[in-house]
């Protein structure tokens, strides 16, 4: 789910491709954000309970990225073709690009749920509720009456500040970006905070550390998130924090094949026993996937990666555990869009060129985002079972969220 800090951090990265295309003469390229929200991964209908993510004997663990073939750029890079249309999923939440929220209900016409000019609001897990900001104040909505209710305020006296980042933690309660002082801030998404709609308690889980990506929210509960130390080297440390423990450091140290280097914008298995995060040595960018139960840690191929100011998207991953679908930003525009990775060993596959935000709709299908050289996004479909990538037959998307039944 994006949000205002997100657009800029697209703008941001579309700049900066649009300048080494042209460098290199070739034909300006149109940027693959908006997010997507990282669209929080609760937002997707229930599935079927799948086995645990083994991770062990796929791959040999990785020890450092220099290790690690790095993907070519003169290769794989024809994206794949479209071959068919295919409706919209019935249930489906989305934005249009004017702000408005609507659902593809049972007849599988869209229905308009809520408008408000200038202010998306970003659905709940279960459709109920949706929250949105104008300017420092922060509101949710009950999408069945269109009432809404004021949550926070930059002028009230718990003196916090909202960095303009929000996703929901669960139903009843948004994970939100908080500044105790506007000079905390810079390019970072805040401390974590847990904000309750019912009662507007707002709960700090971390007031040393400021988010420096999108933290991933564990079916249990669990927040992965990294975090920069402002200093000569900019040091980057990986968090989780659990209700029980509090925040304790992420250390893959601990875990045999680790790989050396950042880490940043983690993801979840869906049973929350395999943690993923994108690690980078300053040129290379590698996703490493960790087994929490057997400590073991595997690398997946690397690839040359692009400096921006904002924030790279958190990976998705497949319900079953074996797929990830990245939106993969690079220096060369050959490279750049979303890619799917397999742990099976399998070289990994460049879906689009412009593939953007994007969730599974089950284990083997992955709804995502496409955007033409005016950012205007196009809803297609990938099937990882028959590898036919596919339009689907909806128009005026602009963010996807998940799918509730209507």
């Amino acid at each position: 789910m994006m949000t205002m800090l997100k657009r800029f951090a697209v703008i941001a990265l579309f700049v900066s491709l649009l300048v080494v295309s042209c460098t290199a003469g070739a034909e300006p390229f149109a940027s693959n954000e908006p997010p997507a929200t990282a669209t929080p991964p609760a937002a997707t209908p229930t599935l079927e309970t799948v086995p645990t993510l083994e991770i062990a004997p796929m791959l040999e663990a990785v020890p450092t990225l220099e290790a690690t073939a790095v993907v070519e750029e003169t290769e794989l890079t024809a994206e794949l073709p479209i071959l068919d249309e295919q409706p919209a999923p019935v249930g489906l939440l989305y934005h249009k690009p004017d702000g408005s929220l609507w659902q593809v209900a049972a007849d599988g016409q869209p229905v308009q749920l809520w408008y408000q000019e200038g202010t998306p609001a970003v659905p709940a897990p279960d459709g109920q509720h949706a929250f949105y900001q104008i300017q420092g104040d922060l509101f949710v909505l009950d999408v069945a009456s269109g009432e809404s209710t004021q949550l926070t305020s930059d002028h009230d006296e718990q003196g916090i500040h909202l960095v303009g980042y929000h996703q929901w933690y669960d139903n009843n309660t948004i994970l939100s970006g908080i500044l105790f002082d506007w000079e905390e801030g810079g390019p970072n998404l805040g401390h974590p905070a847990l904000i309750d709609i019912a009662t507007a308690e707002i709960t700090m889980l971390d007031e040393e550390h400021l988010m420096s990506s999108y933290p991933a929210v564990s079916a249990s509960g669990a927040i992965a998130y990294s975090s920069v130390q402002q200093g000569p080297g900019d040091d980057q440390t990986a968090w989780v924090y659990d209700s029980a423990a509090g925040v304790t450091l992420f250390a893959p140290i601990d875990y045999v094949g680790a790989l050396d280097g950042s880490y940043s914008v983690p993801a979840w298995s869906s049973d929350g026993r395999s943690l993923v995060w994108l690690v980078s040595d300053g040129v290379n960018f590698q996703l490493a996937i960790f087994d929490l139960d057997s400590k073991t840690a595997v690398g997946m191929y690397a690839y040359q990666g692009a400096g921006f100011g904002g924030p790279f998207p958190n990976p998705i991953i497949s319900p079953d555990g074996s797929k990830i679908a990245l939106r993969q930003y690079t220096n060369d525009p050959a490279t750049t869009g979303l890619w799917l990775y397999s742990l099976d060993g399998q070289e990994p596959l460049f879906i689009a060129h412009n593939g953007g935000e994007s969730f599974w709709v089950n284990e083997h299908l992955l709804l995502f985002l496409d955007y033409d050289e005016n950012f205007n996004a196009q809803l297609q479909q990938y099937d990882t079972l028959t590898g036919v990538r596919s339009v689907v037959t909806l128009p005026e998307v602009f963010q996807i969220y998940g799918i509730v039944e209507p």
